[in-house]
């Protein structure tokens, strides 16, 4: 097999395995805690805002 053929079809399976871990290569992100981040930070965010609009 050749090295690029490889490299293809390791680059296919972390991409199956976890769109953005093919992409983002920051390890405490691996397998979908990417999701709990964002989900965590999307959270605090809201709540942010909402704080914001209540001190109006």
């Amino acid at each position: 097999m050749s090295s690029s053929r490889k490299l293809q079809e390791n680059w296919d399976g972390l991409a199956k395995a976890d769109p953005l871990w093919a992409i983002c290569v920051d390890p405490r992100k691996r397998n979908h805690r990417f999701w709990v981040v964002l989900a965590l930070s999307i959270a605090a965010f809201q709540r942010s805002q909402q704080a914001a609009r209540g001190a109006r």
